[in-house]
């Protein structure tokens, strides 16, 4: 049985970190942080995280060996209530929220860790944009080709009433 990451796993795996890192608990109930995939419907409920793919470049190491990498954005939009505090504060808090970003997406768990590389975020309009790529390395096993068939061997001999041309014996 092959074993493969793609898109959809990192997806996986980072949403998943996502709702540990921000998982609420309220009434004795566990509150997850509401997270949409790619496309984010045009109305949403805040606060919430927006997950996309930035790129995925492949480049070649070898042979058959690659390394896939993963670039990430992940949004977050916070709630009318959240910005409506005091001035400043609300900077604040977009950057505590990226800071638990960078220390819960060091490592998402997907077939094995998998660790995360060039983490940035930054503030914009009252959006937090975090950015982070995950390099895989990894192989494509090799396909089995397929068998040459027999070969008909010809032999061909050069006459003088060819003109130098080649013709097949037939004498065989």
């Amino acid at each position: 049985m092959e074993r493969s990451i793609d898109g959809e796993t990192i997806h996986n795996a980072i949403a998943k970190k996502i709702r540990e890192c921000f998982q609420k608990i309220q009434d004795n109930h566990v509150i997850y942080p509401v997270i949409y995939e790619e496309n984010m419907p045009e109305i949403v409920e805040k606060p919430c995280f927006f997950l996309r793919t930035v790129k995925v470049i492949q480049s070649k190491k070898g042979k058959n060996r690659y390394i896939r990498t993963y670039y990430m954005e992940i949004q977050y939009h916070a709630s009318f209530e959240e910005l409506s505090v005091e001035e400043g504060k609300e900077y604040k808090q977009l950057c505590t929220i990226g800071h638990v970003l960078m220390e819960g997406l060091k490592e998402i768990q997907v077939l094995y860790p998998l660790r995360g590389k060039d983490m940035a975020y930054r503030i914009e309009k009252g959006i937090l944009h975090f950015y982070i790529t995950y390099p895989l390395g990894g192989y494509f096993a090799k396909l089995p080709f397929a068998k040459q068939g027999e070969l008909e061997l010809r032999e061909y001999i050069k006459g003088e009433e060819d003109n130098g041309r080649w013709k097949l014996d037939s004498a065989k």
